[in-house]
């Protein structure tokens, strides 16, 4: 029972990590925040965070699939749960790494 207390604390420091990572780099960056949230056409936004999220979703449930293929035990909403936090940490770390990528491709 205390390593499964112990892991959700080490997810939780890691979650207000980077929480405060992100609002930093809001805050570091507020001027040019600003001028692109100004900029931004908030009705061409607003169908991409919706496809977004639906593609999101759809990640999410297949991957559930996939573990319903390999029987998992596990409930479906939790696998969907997996799923979709896989795919968003996913993303988020392969956005992290593409400037770097681009910089080898390109130099």
């Amino acid at each position: 029972m205390s390593s499964k207390i112990a892991i959700h604390r080490v997810a939780l420091v890691l979650v207000a990590l980077f929480l405060i990572a992100g609002a930093l780099i809001i805050a570091l960056n507020w001027k040019e925040m600003r001028q692109v949230l100004g900029q931004a056409n908030w009705f061409l936004l607003a169908p991409s965070f919706l496809f977004t999220a639906l593609s999101y979703l759809c990640l999410g449930f297949s991957l559930a699939i996939v573990f319903r293929v390999f029987q998992t035990k596990e409930d479906f909403s939790y696998l969907f749960r997996v799923g979709f936090v896989s795919n968003a940490a996913s993303y988020l770390l392969n956005v992290v790494a593409l400037p770097a990528y681009l910089c080898n491709i390109c130099c």
